[in-house]
């Protein structure tokens, strides 16, 4: 949303109006002129009487004969201060004077009439050949020029045989006629098109200074030649707008993604920049400086025409601007609401004591409304009108073991009970599911929605499914559930050795594994493994009952946190708080994030290096293009083979731009459940974090600046610009402090003996790592 909004002058409605222009017409200050395809000509004064202006504004209203194509204000009478008002028809081309009395009556007298030849389609003015005084140049539909000097005819050119004529220009500073012909632009010395013949073709000729083809339709065309900025043509088209230099070379070019309706140049501070403003179709009002858009402005009508105008010394530089209804609005742009409006102060005096006494009381009435609300909602019964929702999970049992085929689809089943008659739900999972999102129309009060999921090609990793209804009224309630593990890995014998070892200390009696994961048959209840489908990973859990301990060990940190969150999740349902404990391997977590920012480090160099690589190319494709230019010459070996070098020098880091960003991706794809075990744990020893898998996901930032500040607000930091990876390490060993558990990580001795007797107490002896800092090492046994 834009910062400026338009605030209203003044306005005023003319049906048919299709031009307007602004100028000193009456030597005073600017006044605006609308023209109709009626005829119907109105000339307004916004600056007569400021107070009353929308009842005394409007000081001329004539019917003239002919349509009004197009009107320039300017001085093309030598002996008058004002400006003189020249309007063009269709067939005629007649300057006029406007007249005030001394009772502010303002009259029109017709000062010079000429008749064209042919019909006339668009005007420009300016001093041509180094003239003293100002001229028009008339171009008509058969794309043939005449110029006129107040009361004579100077000549008439015909140049092309194009028959789709566009906006012209012209340039003073270097005497040049710019036009547009079947999307061309294209220039011509005026000193050069006056030594013509009445009838010569330019469509092949020397004497055509430059030649470009646009590419689209032009709509409005422009001379920006106010120093110090550089003298530029500035040709807007439907989609796109041209800044060329009056030698025609191309400064830059803006690509719209809307269409444009209107051109305006002006000037600021004597930048030297070029100035201007663009309306849209999207009713926008663009304002640029060169290639840079600083403001952006909402309108509520459609802008196809602008001009700029002052009224008085206080109201300078108004927007007039032409909708295309009719209706001339005069507009300012500010904020909303206005940043330099002061507010109003009261003198009178406060009793402070007597305020602070009110306040109280106030928030006693407030506190008390609150306590009666809740005890309301408590108190009563199920209230009509809320809406609910309820998910399970419908399982087909085909054989005595589902395992044998876990591929299949199975069902969610959702119970919605609402007065509402729609709901719409989404559903977040890793599962593949035949509807992500839906919205469900309720024939009954007690809906049901089934909804088919299977397993796909990938491994689950996460077996919560989270479903969010989002009611007519306004409510949004969410579910989640878990899935069974039998649809989602396999019992496998355990594997002894394992990179990851993590141990959880209970203080309620071990449980075996055939009581926590019921849905599984296992051959000894104390130790077990678990193989994800569509994956070569193991989890091995061991159970040991005489020291009331868990330990989950893996050769990847992939699938940790289903099974630990799954062993959690299910001792929770078991024992009100089963008060698991573990030391955390933080330099596990610490390595993998630091991995991502060196990667992002490296690609943002290579990124640097592309934008330099991209440069060079279009160097030496435009020396390329400067050499095609001229048909004679043929483009220099040495060129070609420049060219060639960039090419190849662009498209090779290219390739490995792509290449970081794959393993970028796999990378964040691998640390989302490791940073959700990294939460857990956490949680688990009594630290809330706020870093989590969803913390990487639907984020722009750089994820070096993501984790630094996450990790500096975590521990109340100040923020820094930028984070690299020992600020990053620091911080994450900064995390433990006097409330943290922080202990050595516990690996059994193992026993060789198969008797389970002997197994149930291979946990007994253990051994501790020297703690030196904030950071863990994990111990692999051998």
């Amino acid at each position: 949303m834009s910062l400026f909004h338009y605030h209203e002058f003044f306005s005023y409605t003319s049906p048919d109006a299709s031009y307007i222009d602004v100028g000193f017409l009456l030597g005073k200050r600017d006044v605006i002129a609308i023209g109709c395809l009626n005829g119907n000509l109105s000339i307004l004064d916004p600056g007569i009487d400021i107070e009353n202006r929308y009842s005394k504004a409007v000081i001329l209203e004539e019917t003239l004969e002919y349509p009004i194509l197009q009107m320039i204000a300017g001085k093309f009478i030598s002996s008058t201060q004002r400006d003189i008002l020249a309007i063009l028809h269709p067939k005629y081309l007649i300057f006029y004077r406007i007249f005030e009395d001394a009772e502010y009556n303002c009259s029109i007298e017709k000062v010079r009439e000429h008749k064209l030849t042919e019909p006339s389609y668009n005007m420009c003015k300016g001093k041509f050949g180094q003239s003293n005084e100002e001229q028009i140049c008339i171009q008509t539909i058969n794309c043939s020029f005449s110029v006129y000097e107040a009361e004579h005819f100077v000549f008439n050119r015909k140049i092309s045989d194009s028959i789709t004529p566009g906006p012209i220009a012209y340039s003073e500073d270097d005497d040049l006629l710019i036009f547009i012909h079947n999307n061309t632009l294209k220039s011509i010395k005026f000193l050069n098109l006056a030594s013509l013949n009445k009838s010569h073709s330019l469509e092949n000729d020397h004497l055509i200074k430059f030649k470009i083809t646009l590419g689209d339709n032009a709509i409005d065309m422009a001379v920006n030649e106010t120093p110090p900025a550089q003298p530029s043509i500035l040709v807007l088209c439907k989609r796109c707008l041209f800044c060329l230099t009056v030698s025609g070379n191309i400064r830059f070019i803006l690509r719209f993604d809307f269409i444009a309706l209107s051109l305006k140049v002006y000037d600021y501070n004597n930048e030297a920049y070029t100035r201007f403003c663009v309306g849209t179709l999207t009713r926008n009002i663009l304002f640029y400086k060169d290639t840079k858009l600083m403001w952006s402005s909402q309108l509520d009508f459609y802008p196809i025409s602008i001009r700029i105008a002052t009224f008085s010394e206080r109201y300078r530089n108004m927007m007039t601007v032409l909708d295309r209804d009719g209706k001339c609005l005069v507009i300012y742009l500010g904020t909303e609401p206005h940043l330099f409006k002061f507010s109003v102060s009261e003198n009178r005096f406060i009793d402070v004591d007597e305020r602070m006494k009110e306040i109280k009381e106030y928030e006693s009435i407030i506190k008390l409304s609150e306590v009666e609300h809740d005890e309301e909602i408590k108190n009563s019964d199920v209230m009509e009108g809320i809406d609910t929702f309820d998910v399970r999970i419908e399982i087909e049992h085909h054989g005595d073991d589902i395992r044998l085929d876990f591929t299949r689809k199975q069902q969610f089943v959702i119970k919605i009970n609402s007065e509402l008659d729609s709901i719409n739900v989404y559903i977040q999972t890793e599962f593949e599911v035949s509807e992500s999102q839906f919205k469900c129309i309720l024939t009954t009060k007690d809906h049901m929605k089934y909804i088919d999921f299977e397993l796909g090609t990938k491994p689950i990793r996460d077996s919560e499914v989270l479903f969010i209804g989002l009611f007519d009224n306004g409510q949004v309630l969410s579910h989640s559930i878990f899935i069974p593990l039998n649809l989602i890995c396999r019992v496998t014998l355990p594997q002894r050795n394992a990179s990851i070892k993590l141990s959880f200390d209970s203080k309620y009696n071990a449980l075996p594994l055939n009581e926590i994961f019921n849905e599984f048959t296992f051959d000894n209840p104390y130790q077990a493994a678990f193989q994800p489908f569509n994956s070569e990973v193991f989890v091995s859990i061991y159970v040991a009952k005489a020291s009331n301990r868990y330990r989950v060990q893996s050769e990847s940190s992939e699938f940790l946190y289903l099974f630990i969150n799954e062993l959690n999740r299910r001792l929770s349902k078991i024992y009100d708080d089963p008060n698991l404990r573990c030391a955390v391997p933080l330099e596990l977590f610490t390595d993998e994030i630091c991995t991502l920012i060196s990667k992002e480090t490296v690609i943002n160099e290579r990124k640097k290096n592309l934008e330099k690589y991209t440069l060079q190319f279009r160097h030496s494709e435009m020396l390329l293009l400067n050499k095609l230019k001229n048909e004679r010459e043929e483009p220099e070996s040495h060129i070609l083979m420049y060219l060639n070098y960039c090419y190849t020098q662009l498209q090779e880091e290219l390739d490995e731009v792509l290449e970081i960003e794959k393993e970028i991706k796999k990378i964040v794809s691998n640390l989302k459940p490791l940073l959700n075990l990294f939460n857990l744990l956490m949680k688990l020893n009594g630290i809330d974090i706020i870093i989590d898998g969803t913390t990487l996901e639907n984020t722009n930032q750089q994820y070096s600046l993501l984790f630094g500040v996450l990790l500096s607000t975590q521990k109340g930091l100040p923020l820094q610009d930028s984070y690299d990876t020992n600020t990053i390490r620091r911080l994450m060993d900064s995390l433990y402090n006097s409330e943290g558990f922080l202990t050595g990580i516990i690996e059994e001795e193992e026993e060789d003996d198969e008797n389970e007797d002997e197994e149930n107490k291979i946990e007994e002896q253990f051994e501790f790592s020297n703690i030196q800092s904030g950071s863990m090492k994990v111990i692999s046994s051998e």
